[in-house]
């Protein structure tokens, strides 16, 4: 048998493969970024457009004001942004999207992945509920983090540390629900006593908000960053910040105060 030939053709199928490979997944990106192809029924308001199997709760509309109004406080949002709020509790299009999350974002797609009851502002999985509101804004923020950085900033997180973006999403997402920010500064403490215990703990912030530590903690870094340094989020953004020195420096400003 001539090693050459056969080695010839074996790279020739590995190719193949390839292609087919790359085909298929450009498909798939195709269909996650086109919603519209799996839902009966949608309405546009404002700046979004809402998908779903069952005809849509106009009340609706009261939670995506709340929502708008909050993302419009993000310095990077766009009036030119669409979000595509998908309601997918069972539908195959949740499916697409490999994360099993209660919420999650793709490009413009604000994908909520479990049952909404919109009179009482909520999202209802078997093992967690999440606030509405919240999630279609934190996601939101994650939309316009996906324009304003890149259309595969996903693929480049190391470039952007998670605190940066998820801390911003929180940051934007919370703002516009309690009555000021310095509510966060309270919770140093609870950080660094849960952290040191157990990182993976998840918060209980009342009213629905429930949360892992880590975005608790991210969020009071960018909002000291804000708030207290006045930095923009462009410059939160470029600039290299080390996360625990950071950290360090909140709680000697908070012992000052």
């Amino acid at each position: 048998m001539n090693v050459k030939r056969v080695f010839k053709k074996l790279t020739a199928v590995i190719a193949i493969l390839m292609v087919i490979y790359l085909l298929v997944d450009l498909f798939l990106l195709f269909l996650v970024h086109h919603p519209e192809y799996f839902y009966r029924h949608s309405f546009k308001y404002r700046k979004f457009l809402v998908y779903s199997d069952e005809s849509i709760d106009k009340g609706i509309e009261p939670l995506l004001d709340l929502s708008h109004e909050q993302l419009k406080c993000s310095e990077i949002d766009s009036d030119s942004l669409i979000y595509n709020v998908v309601l997918s509790e069972k539908n195959l299009y949740g499916r697409l999207i490999r994360k099993n999350q209660i919420a999650q974002s793709v490009a413009n797609n604000i994908v909520i992945k479990g049952k909404v009851d919109i009179k009482n502002n909520r999202i209802i999985r078997p093992s967690l509920e999440m606030n509405l509101v919240y999630a279609i804004t934190h996601e939101g923020v994650h939309c316009q983090q996906h324009e304003e950085l890149g259309l595969f900033m996903k693929f480049f997180m190391k470039k952007y540390p998670t605190w940066k973006i998820e801390g911003y999403a929180e940051w934007i997402s919370q703002n516009g629900i309690f009555e000021n920010s310095d509510w966060i500064y309270d919770k140093i403490d609870m950080i660094i006593d849960t952290e040191s215990k157990t990182p993976f703990r998840r918060v209980d912030l009342n009213n629905g908000y429930v949360k892992p530590l880590f975005y608790l903690k991210s969020q009071l870094l960018i909002g000291y960053l804000l708030d207290e340094l006045k930095m923009s989020y462009s410059e939160i953004i470029q600039k290299e910040i080390d996360e625990d020195a950071l950290f360090e420096e909140i709680i000697s400003w908070r012992n000052g105060r």
